[in-house]
This record gives structure tokens, C-alpha cells and sequence, in this order.
């Protein structure tokens, strides 16, 4: 049977139970905010932030943040990996549009990124690029600069502020020029495992101190599980229950283990939390935050302990609620935004052209922009639209496969590069979807109801149901098109050279020297 091209697949693919979006008029009478930003950390798990949890007291700024933004509730990004993911945040496209299907990938040149789009309506571009598989070097920040791009790394960290001197000069620029205008991009790592890098031994001492109750072990205990966690750290996560067995380790140490790692994820959280704050109080200083458009969002969530996760204190290979389902606030008065709650499912994909349309920005006729702009719903001009989010695993490279070979739970999931072993994922409002291997020669739709099961323990999927069964036709059709776009000449990964590949795997730790 013939299909319709590649084109008319997406639209169909997003257009059930799509709403009517109006599109947003860039002659609606409102100043454009001359100070944007798209700030976007890694691995971050939105429940640790109090915006989503209001028990959570170690994020006071993003609380404070959260008062006068609107606080997405059902945001859903791509993929568990930065490079698939930053590529669709930064795109407004999916992956069998952009190519990166693992990392690290170079992007083509042929897709329209947001910094291009801000550029093209007169704003001057900067890059803070702190998350190496979403870097200046693997073409993520594609038209800003040369001198406006700068490579951050963890040992940089107080740069993660902007604070620095490249922030301050913009900053002054806006308020000696009121025609100036600028967008900065940020992407930064301070909560990737291993979480005792970025949470070290100073800062751990630190957030017991002002926040005691949330240490339950003895520091002698906490000091020994964090060592076992160090040599141990990628067994662990891929590799969990063989690996705790070899170990030795009793249940009991394992609840241990992931107290430990989890008081250590949170202090990543807090440290977060403070370096955003002074960013934000740099910006108020200077009187620029509610002329500002200001975007807090995440690639993708982390796993920490959970007993039927597929792998554990990780993010990648793996379609979980906590890894898919992101944090993202946006703030805008200037824009006509106004704090609230917003509830429907959002994409990764929606923010490039949500954050233009706010500012009045059209979109190239030429720009494949997949993403909807959500800036009428916004501004109470239109409603929400209901949105179905997609979603996928990822390949392996060669390197990852040799580094996981021996690890049955990735390599039986993941034998080779074959973007036909990914996994697909839908959600729709509370109900998720999905395709998955559940053996080598088997593969079955299964669905879980968020609202009442977010851990996901009883699978839902009714054979019977034609919206069920609808829901897996969709599936299908999601997975063709990942294929597809994978042997696609314009979309195929462009693969940085072997030694380009070790040196990033090296640096987030997921090879070894």
C-alpha cells in the first residue's frame, strides 16, 4: 500500500484529538521582551523541585519563580538522552526530522534552531553551553556567533550563574540601548550522575546544615555507600539486581544506598536552585525581569530508585514517567502571560515556537517547526489544546554497546545500533502508552493511568478498547516515521569521528579512560 509522504504523516500522526490552535499575530500591539532566555538543565527530576512538590523546601527560587510564571503540569520531552532531546527543544522538531537518534550527533544544518529564529528578528544570540552532548561543537547553538558561544564545564560552575562578565555586558547593553535586544541560550549539567561530582563533600556539608532532616543516615554510613556508589556507579544502573547480588549487599543496604544517592540528588537540586536564584536577582538588579521572557526547562528527568524501573539513578534507554515528564515555567509578563497552572500536555517540541510567538515572532514559511505555538492559550485568546506527546528510547553507539555488552538488562534491549529496537511512548492527558520489547522475539502495547498509578504497576491496556487499539496504531505509525527518518538522507545522524565520540562519552562518564 502506499503512504503519504514523510509530511503529511506527521500531521496526521499529531492531529487526533488535536484542538484548534490560533496562531499568534505578531502586529498584536505589544512590545517584544528585549531580553529572552531558553535555560535548560540536565537531568532533572521535576518532583524535586517545589513548583511540583509542594513538600520540597531546598528550591525557594524556583518557588519564587513559579509565583509569577506559569507552571506547566504535563510537559513531555523527547527522550532520555541530551542529545535527542536538546535537539528537539532547540528545533521544534522531533527526531526523524532532526536527526540525532543518540549521542553525541552533529546537527545538519538544515533545520531552523531557535537561536536562528531570535536572530532573524533582530536579536543579538549567545550560547552558555554547559551540556557537552548539546554543545557550540555539535552544532546545538547553530547561527550564533562565534564570539557569542562559549563551552562551560562542571568545574565552571559558578558561570552557571551568568553572572559573569559576558551576562553583565549584556545586561548594561539593554539598559544604555533601549533598542537592544537579546536571547541567550543555556544548557548545563549539575545533576548527572555521578551525583557526588557536582554535590561534593563542601556542598553536602552545607545542605545538612540548612536542611538536617533531610540526612537519615550516619555520615560514616553515607561516606561508605557513596564509595561503593563510585566504584560501582554504571553496574549499578544498568545492571542492578546482578549486580547488587555480586555486591553482597542485603535489601537493607540497598534502601541504604538509595537514601544516600537521593540526599545527594537533592543537594545537585538545591546547588541548582542557588545559582539560578543569583542569575535571576542579577537580572532584577538590573531592572531588566519583567521587561525579560524567561524560560526554565529541562532536557530530561532522572530515575532515581524505583523497584520495576528498567535501570536505576539514570535516565537514558527507558520510557518512565520521571524521566519523560519534565519541569517547565515560563515567565512573561511583558509577553501578556499571566501566572497560572497550565494543565494540558505539553511537548519539548512547543517551546521554540511558543516562546516566538510570544514575542512576536513569525516562523520561516521554510522552517518545519512541528511544535505548537501555545502562546494564544497563553494569553487566554484561545484554549488549550489537547496534545498527544511522543516519545522513544534510543540507540547505542559502538562505544556504548562494548561498555554494556556484558549487561543482559541494556544489550538484549539494545543488540545494536538498529533504530528498530527503540521503544515508543505516547501520553495523552493522564493516559500513557506504549510499544515495547517485552522479549527478544516479542513486542506489546502496554498503557497506565498517571493519575491513579504513576508508578506504573497495572497495565491497562484493554485489547478491546478501540481507543486503546487506535492509541497502538498511532504507536506503529511513530515508529515508522523514526525509521524512516533514520535512513533519510537530510535527517541521517551526522556522527562526529571516533575520537570526537570518546572524548564527549568520556566526559559525562559514560566510558571510561
Amino acid at each position: 500500500m502506499l503512504r503519504p509522504p514523510r509530511s503529511a504523516r506527521v500531521l496526521a500522526l499529531f492531529a487526533p484529538l488535536l484542538a484548534l490552535v490560533a496562531s499568534c499575530s505578531s502586529d498584536d500591539g505589544r512590545k517584544p521582551p528585549r531580553l529572552v532566555v531558553l535555560y535548560a538543565s540536565c537531568s532533572l527530576n521535576k518532583d524535586y523541585l517545589a513548583p511540583y512538590d509542594s513538600s520540597v523546601r531546598f528550591t525557594p527560587n524556583f518557588a519564587r519563580f513559579a509565583e509569577e510564571a506559569v507552571v506547566f503540569e504535563r510537559h513531555v520531552t523527547e527522550a532520555g538522552q541530551s542529545g535527542i532531546s536538546f535537539a528537539s527543544l532547540f528545533s521544534g522538531v522531533q527526531a526523524y526530522s532532526h536527526g540525532a537518534y543518540r549521542h553525541p550527533v552533529r546537527l545538519g544544518e538544515h533545520l531552523h534552531m531557535v537561536t536562528e529564529v531570535f536572530a532573524g528578528a533582530g536579536y543579538e544570540t549567545f550560547f552558555w553551553s554547559g551540556q557537552r552532548m548539546g554543545s557550540v561543537e555539535l552544532n546545538y547553538g547553530q547561527g550564533v556567533p562565534p564570539g557569542n558561544a562559549w563551552q562551560r564545564s562542571p568545574k565552571d560552575k559558578d558561570t552557571y550563574t551568568a553572572n559573569d562578565a559576558q551576562f553583565r555586558a549584556i545586561l548594561d547593553k539593554l539598559e544604555a540601548d533601549p533598542d537592544y535586544r537579546a536571547f541567550v541560550l543555556i544548557n548545563l549539567t549539575l545533576s548527572h550522575s555521578p551525583y557526588h561530582l557536582y554535590a561534593t563533600k563542601d556542598v553536602m556539608a552545607d545542605f545538612i546544615r540548612r536542611f538536617p532532616d533531610e540526612m537519615t543516615v550516619d555520615l560514616d554510613t553515607y561516606e561508605r555507600m557513596i564509595e561503593l556508589y563510585a566504584d560501582n556507579r554504571l553496574p549499578l544502573q544498568w545492571n542492578f539486581r546482578e549486580t547488587v547480588e555480586t555486591l553482597g549487599l542485603s535489601e537493607d543496604e540497598v534502601d541504604v544506598l538509595a537514601a544516600c544517592l537521593d540526599v545527594t540528588y537533592r543537594a545537585c537540586i538545591w546547588k541548582l536552585d542557588e545559582y539560578f536564584g543569583r542569575w535571576l536577582d542579577s537580572i532584577e538588579a538590573s531592572g531588566q525581569l519583567d521587561d525579560s521572557l524567561i524560560a526554565f526547562t529541562s532536557d530530561h528527568g532522572e530515575i532515581l530508585r524505583r523497584e520495576n524501573a528498567w535501570y536505576q539513578w539514570t535516565h537514558g534507554l527507558q520510557l518512565a514517567p520521571e524521566v519523560l515528564d519534565v519541569a517547565f515555567l515560563l515567565r512573561g509578563p511583558a509577553a501578556g502571560v499571566r501566572p497560572q497552572r497550565y494543565g494540558e500536555v505539553t511537548r519539548s517540541v512547543d517551546v521554540l515556537p511558543t516562546m516566538a510567538g510570544l514575542c512576536g515572532i513569525g516562523l520561516p514559511e521554510d522552517a518545519p517547526i512541528e511544535g505548537t505555538n501555545l502562546a494564544p492559550a497563553l494569553r487566554g485568546a484561545a484554549p488549550p489544546p489537547r496534545q498527544l506527546a511522543y516519545s522513544h528510547t534510543t540507540t547505542l553507539g559502538p562505544d556504548l554497546l562494548a561498555t554494556f555488552a556484558d549487561w543482559k538488562p541494556v544489550i538484549e534491549r539494545n543488540p545494536t545500533e538498529d533504530v528498530l529496537w527503540n521503544q515508543v511512548r505516547v501520553r495523552d492527558r493522564d493516559m500513557v502508552f506504549k510499544w515495547l520489547q517485552t522479549s527478544p522475539q516479542d513486542w506489546n502495547f502496554v498503557a497506565y493511568d498517571l493519575a491513579k498509578d504513576p508508578g506504573e504497576t497495572r497495565d491497562v491496556f484493554d485489547a478491546s478498547n478501540p481507543a486503546h487499539v487506535r492509541m497502538g496504531e498511532l504507536l506503529r505509525d511513530y515508529k515508522e516515521l523514526l525509521t524512516r527518518g533514520y535512513l533519510d538522507p537530510i535527517t541521517s545522524p551526522r556522527m562526529p569521528t571516533r575520537e570526537e565520540e570518546l572524548e564527549v562519552l568520556k566526559g559525562l562518564g559514560y566510558v571510561g579512560d
